[in-house]
């Protein structure tokens, strides 16, 4: 086989019958621009410098794209592998913004980002404005839901209340401690002409009644909930006026405070838990016994007795009983209490009150029945008592 050593120019002549040369490998040291038909694959290859090319043949007869990625014959051997975005009909491709957006999503309540619910399919979130609902599926508020099953009309959501008569320009721009802006709005319910009360738009000039309490509007059992304040937030108010006599500007609105729990505050003594008010006890000196409040056994002494006893101590004798010792003087009363046993001898009995005008009482020890015997006044610290028959007997001295 001749080989040759220049190039060969066929000066635009057709090359017919020509077979090119027919390899089952790629040839080694090859060229760039070097081609061959590769009879393992059936397929014409061409060496780009650095890798050899399939130009065509069983190669690649076809190219298919599995959805949403699609493949097209643009002829000559090239093809256009593409995939379309998105869409909500369609799979495919996401751009860089929506994929940042889902990287981002989150249960915790962070503003601008899509909402991931946690593992109980719950997410954080403060709150959601909605209006009162017209239609079935409209969303509602609690409130306005609670409102509807204690029998209220549809609620209206107020900034601040005011307990006072107010001036309505905007001249008053702070109530119940809120800085006031303009669209505000302000339950009012101690006007001086109570045909002024009801919901106003807070403005910088004259304010104007709210939409629900417009001149001509029927407004008995409206309910209204009260956002801020220092005094009202979170507190209900209710229009009690009865149907027939509720028109805005005709008739006198009155209103009720009837939210509870939000608004009793534990006093001295009491303590608050929830709905549930409690009475707080030492549990030393007083205590709660089967809901009932009560002293202590044990828990009132002596010494507690005496605080507000001006000369006189306050004790407890071998019989549990109180008595009281010392002292004397307007308005105190001495006290001396013995167990003897009478008899026609004379017994001395030593009180020590230094009082000779003293009281003496005398009860038979068993029965507890008064007896009198004969007693004589010695001095101010001693009496001489006898008795016939002899008697054992419970001897009180006061004085």
């Amino acid at each position: 086989m001749p080989h040759f050593y220049s190039f060969i120019d066929m000066h635009q002549n057709e090359v017919r019958n020509m077979v090119v040369q027919g390899l089952p490998n790629d040839p080694s040291n090859p060229i760039s621009g070097q081609t061959y038909y590769n009879t393992s694959i059936n397929a014409l290859k061409v060496f780009n410098g650095t890798d050899w090319d399939v130009l065509f043949g069983d190669g690649v007869k076809s190219i298919t794209g599995q959805a949403p990625i699609a493949a097209t014959n643009l002829g000559g051997g090239t093809w256009r592998i593409e995939m379309p975005p998105a869409s909500p009909s369609q799979d495919g491709y996401m751009s860089s913004e929506d994929k940042e957006k889902l990287d981002d999503a989150t249960s915790s309540n962070v503003v601008d980002t899509l909402v991931l619910r946690d593992a109980n399919g719950d997410f954080a979130a403060r709150f959601i404005t909605v209006q009162s609902p017209t239609q079935n599926n409209h969303a509602a508020t609690k409130a306005y839901v609670d409102a509807l099953l204690q029998g209220f009309n549809s609620p209206t959501e107020v900034r601040v209340h005011s307990e006072n008569p107010v001036i309505r320009v905007g001249a008053t721009a702070v109530i119940d401690g809120v800085n006031l802006a303009p669209g505000d709005l302000i339950l009012l319910t101690n006007q001086t002409d109570k045909k002024e009360n009801g919901v106003y738009v807070y403005n910088l000039t004259t304010w104007t009644r709210a939409t629900g309490w417009q001149t001509g509007d029927e407004v008995s059992a409206n309910l209204v909930i009260v956002k801020e304040g220092t005094d009202y937030a979170d507190t209900f108010f209710l229009c009690t006026n009865n149907d027939s006599n509720d028109t805005v500007g005709t008739h006198d609105l009155t209103f009720s405070q009837f939210s509870g729990a939000n608004d009793i505050q534990a006093g001295a003594a009491l303590s608050k838990s929830g709905n549930r008010l409690d009475v707080n006890v030492d549990d030393s000196t007083i205590e709660v016994s089967s809901d009932a409040l009560r002293v202590k056994n044990d828990g009132v002494t002596a010494a507690k007795l005496n605080e507000k006893v001006d000369t006189v101590t306050i004790r407890i004798n071998a019989l549990n009983q109180l008595e009281a010792v010392g002292g004397g003087g307007t308005g105190n009363v001495d006290r001396y209490q013995t167990t003897v046993s009478l008899s026609s001898t004379p017994t001395v009995i030593t009180h020590n009150l230094g009082n000779r005008a003293v009281v003496v009482r005398c009860f038979e020890s068993t029965s507890h029945e008064e007896i009198i015997p004969l007693i004589e006044y010695v001095d101010a610290n001693t009496v001489r008592i006898s008795s016939n028959p002899s008697v054992n007997a419970i001897v009180l001295v006061m004085g």
